[in-house]
């Protein structure tokens, strides 16, 4: 029986192939074991980041239990770039006096216009608000079905829409409803601002540069959503959570008793002859007017009395916070008073524990106007956090609103805007893959950046990454 011969190195090259597909395979193994790697890092760096944005609301939270004076805790916290194990957070805010600087810290939700509290005029004063868009948010809010003649609408023009919906005819919830109301878009509420950052960045320098958005100083870019909010509210008590006289009723013998300890009995006298006739007062400012208050002594009662008989007062505007873009929206305020309140505010000796400072600043008919409008009082703030694993590899970004009117201070609200991308320097997130530390205030803004190349002739620019503090 012939037997067949197996040709000469036959098996060799079997055994080469054969070492080949098992290389290949490994090779496959090695690479895909090499991406699920990379995967499980950035999740774990997702995670760290995450970790650390609930560390940065504990800080919030911590600060906040025990001090709600927006100028104080601007000073007292420390908003960038903290360190948390190998990562680290960022506090960001709007710098509201300049569009190409970072700010740090928490803001003041008091020191904007309220949605739903805000006149139809308060509105309209707002640099670029259009007379449709401020009628159609009163009538978004309000609860009736009719248009005002003020360029509104109501269900008649959403239902028409493409894609139709009702005019919600209740309070607006969050500041972002607006963009469901007629006339607002997102160039008016944001302008160039992509990342909702309130830094033009250098991506966004390029875009929309016709962007006609005027006022605000030359300071527009970044749109008015800003200056609006939905949460500002306070209890209506003084400093030690007592409910207010209300001056608006109150007796001879209640306005009495405010001036018991602090008023001689000559000069407790002639108070109570001019609270006998005058009665039924509109105002903590026409209180001190018609009493004839001196400054000191209408300082010290200040914070006991109002006009208000709600428990909870929603919408007043910090005076001692608020922007001009604000201030300006108040009723009465001409050309020239913001400045004129930011001035003061800002001059040594300001006693800004309550408004009384205000009647040194304006004239009696504008202090009378805007006096039911202010307050000096905060209790709800709002944090943009940004938090980085410390590699660099994951961030998360997380507004948060919270409330410091009780014993505790609680989250409000909590919105995830990691979508939107990174928001501070990209250098940050260089160095962090680089393995080097990030230090505060050593970084710059794209814009500054671009700024400072401009200018290697001249002296060095003093805005840090810090921006304002």
């Amino acid at each position: 029986m012939k037997q067949h011969s197996i040709p000469r190195g036959s098996i060799m090259l079997l055994a080469i192939a054969t070492i080949l597909i098992l290389s290949s395979l490994l090779l496959v193994f090695v690479r895909e074991m090499r991406i699920e790697a990379q995967a499980a890092a950035n999740r774990a760096a997702t995670l760290q980041a995450a970790g650390i944005a609930r560390g940065a609301i504990a800080y919030c939270i911590n600060h906040l239990t025990s001090n709600q004076d927006p100028i104080a805790l601007d000073t007292e916290m420390q908003c960038e770039a903290n360190p948390v194990g190998d990562g680290y957070f960022w506090i960001l805010k709007p710098d509201v006096t300049d569009e190409t600087k970072y700010a740090f810290g928490l803001t003041d939700e008091a020191s904007k216009l309220n949605l739903n509290t805000a006149t139809y005029e308060m509105l309209k004063a707002m640099p670029n608000m259009s007379t449709d868009l401020s009628g159609s948010i009163t009538d978004w809010r309000d609860s009736d079905d009719s248009v005002s003649n003020q360029g509104g609408a109501e269900s008649e023009y959403y239902l028409l829409l493409a894609e139709p919906y009702y005019c919600k005819n209740a309070p607006f919830e969050t500041p972002e409803e607006i963009l469901l109301v007629k006339g607002a878009t997102t160039d008016l509420l944001y302008g160039v601002d992509a990342n909702h950052n309130g830094v033009v960045d250098a991506s966004e320098d390029d875009a929309k540069s016709t962007l006609s958005i005027s006022g605000f100083n030359g300071n527009a870019r970044c749109g008015i959503m800003k200056y609006l909010t939905v949460y500002s509210r306070e209890v209506n008590t003084d400093a030690n959570g007592k409910p207010r006289t209300n001056i608006a009723q109150a007796s001879s013998t209640q306005i009495t008793q405010l001036f018991s300890k602090i008023a001689s009995p000559a000069r407790l006298t002639a108070i109570q002859l001019r609270a006998r006739a005058n009665r039924g007062y509109r105002s903590v400012f026409e209180f001190y007017y018609k009493l004839g208050l001196t400054p000191d002594e209408f300082k010290k009662v200040v914070d006991k009395i109002t006009v208000n008989p709600e428990k909870i007062i929603q919408g007043l505007v910090n005076i001692n916070t608020a922007p001009k873009e604000v201030l300006q929206c108040l009723p009465g305020m001409a050309e020239g008073d913001g400045d004129a309140l930011i001035a003061r505010r800002t001059s040594s000796g300001t006693d800004l524990t309550n408004v009384a400072w205000v009647l040194d600043t304006l004239s009696a008919p504008k202090a009378l106007t805007i006096s039911n409008y202010i307050t000096a009082k905060s209790k709800r703030f709002s944090a943009d956090i940004v938090a980085v694993s410390g590699d660099g590899r994951g961030f998360k970004r997380m507004r948060c609103v919270f409330d410091a009117s009780g014993t505790v201070p609680k989250v409000l609200y909590c919105k995830d805007m990691s979508h939107l991308g990174w928001p501070l320097d990209p250098g940050i997130l260089e160095d962090l893959r680089a393995g080097k530390a990030v230090t505060p205030g050593t970084q710059t803004s794209p814009l500054q950046q671009n700024s400072q190349k401009s200018n290697t002739s001249g002296s060095s620019s003093s805005s840090s990454f810090g921006g304002s503090r």
